[in-house]
């Protein structure tokens, strides 16, 4: 029974991995007017898998039957967390949840323009 369960498991983990890739999580870019979106997305699996063996003892005429089962099931949840915003030179990220992400979302424009700015600073100490 336990290579039953095992290739349900293997049938529903390949079939999750076809709909879980990266062109799921990031989406294609999409030009709003002279900028364009990136949109990302929040990828949740779940999945599950079950078997039983069994058998019934027979009665005076008739014999003993036994029989084994199995099933399983998955599901794939997709919903927007963030859109990626390039605007010439100015990246910014706007959340798809704005109370849960603002946070969050909000300083990685000034980390990336840090890490920028630092890079030119060694760039220019080197020269």
């Amino acid at each position: 029974m336990a290579n039953v369960s095992k290739e349900i498991l293997d049938t529903i983990m390949s079939h999750m991995e076809k709909l879980a890739t990266t062109k799921t999580i990031m989406g294609e870019p999409m030009k709003v007017g002279d900028k364009s979106v990136i949109p990302v997305m929040k990828v949740a699996i779940g999945f599950g898998a079950g078997g039983a063996e069994g058998e019934t003892p027979g009665k005076e005429d008739k014999k003993s039957t036994a029989g084994s089962a199995g099933g399983g099931g998955g599901g794939l949840s997709i919903s927007p967390a963030a859109f990626i915003v390039i605007d010439k030179d100015k990246i910014t990220i706007h959340g798809a949840k704005p109370k849960m992400f603002d946070q969050l979302i909000g300083q990685v424009p000034d980390m990336v323009e840090k890490i920028v700015d630092a890079a030119k600073k060694k760039r220019e100490k080197k020269e």
